[in-house]
C-alpha cells in the first residue's frame, strides 16, 4: 500500500483548486497537527541504540504524502503515509487515539506478497491456523527460534483476525482517494529497550480491484 499510494498520488492529476477554503480540507484537526505536506523528523535514537532491530532507519525527515484514517480496536487511527528528502524511502506513521494516550509506530514494508490461489489465501487467513491470527510469527529467512509474539490477540491459540476500512485522502481536500479492506494481526517482540513489531496484513483494494499480504515492521517513536 505505502509505494502504490505514492505512486498513484504522482499519476494522478490533482483536481484542488488553491483558492478553496483552507477549512474544507480533510486533514484539519489531526495529532500534533500533522496535514498532507508537513515536514516532520522522525527520532532516529531507537536505531542507534537498537542494533538488532530488523527494520532500517528511513531517515529523520519525511514528508508526508497521504493520509488514512480508520479504527483500529474501535480506537481512532491515523496514518500518514511518507516519503524522505530524496523521495526513494516511503514508511507509514501511525497514531492510534487510545483512552490513555496516542500511541505511535513508525511502520515500513518487509515483504509484500501476491496469493494466488485459495490455498495460498488459507495459508494467511484460515481461521484454523492462518498465519494472521496464528500465535507466533516468524519472518521469511529468519531463524526458526526468532519469533514475534501475537500483540493483539493470544500468544497460546489461534485468534480472531482484526478487520478495518481504511479511507486514504491523496490530497488535501480529499477529492482523489481510496478504501482499503483490511484483515490483519499485530505481533511484537523485544529487542533491546523497546519492541519491534511485525503487522500483518491481508488487503483489499476496493478501487483496484487487488488483494495483497503486508508484512510491516514497526517499532514505537516520537515526534521531534
Amino acid at each position: 500500500m505505502i509505494s502504490s499510494v505514492l505512486k498513484r498520488i504522482t499519476k494522478k492529476k490533482l483536481t484542488s483548486e488553491p483558492t478553496k477554503d483552507p477549512s474544507e480540507r480533510i486533514d484539519n484537526g489531526l495529532p500534533f497537527n500533522l496535514k498532507i505536506g508537513s515536514v516532520i523528523t522522525i527520532d532516529s535514537v531507537p536505531f542507534i541504540l537498537n542494533d538488532g532491530l530488523t527494520i532500517q532507519n528511513p531517515g529523520a525527515t519525511q514528508l508526508v504524502k497521504a493520509y488514512g484514517s480508520l479504527k483500529i480496536l474501535g480506537f481512532p487511527a491515523h496514518r500518514f503515509y511518507l516519503e524522505d528528502e530524496t523521495g526513494k524511502e516511503e514508511s507509514v506513521l501511525e497514531i492510534i487515539e487510545t483512552d490513555d494516550e496516542l500511541e505511535i509506530v513508525l511502520y515500513r514494508d518487509f515483504e509484500i506478497i501476491t496469493p494466488e490461489s485459495a490455498d495460498d489465501w488459507d495459508h494467511w487467513l484460515s481461521e484454523e491456523d492462518g498465519y494472521i491470527g496464528y500465535p507466533v510469527f516468524r519472518l521469511r529467512g529468519a531463524d526458526e527460534n526468532d519469533l514475534y509474539d501475537n500483540y493483539w490477540g493470544s500468544d497460546s491459540h489461534q485468534s480472531e483476525p482484526v478487520c478495518a476500512t481504511e479511507t486514504i485522502f491523496e490530497d488535501m481536500f480529499g477529492e482523489n482517494q481510496c478504501t482499503i479492506q483490511h484483515t490483519m494481526m499485530l505481533y511484537s517482540k523485544e529487542v533491546g529497550d523497546i519492541h519491534e513489531f511485525a503487522l500483518l496484513s491481508a488487503e483489499e483494494d476496493t478501487e483496484k480491484e487487488t488483494s495483497l499480504v503486508r508484512v510491516s515492521l514497526g517499532i514505537p517513536t516520537t515526534l521531534q
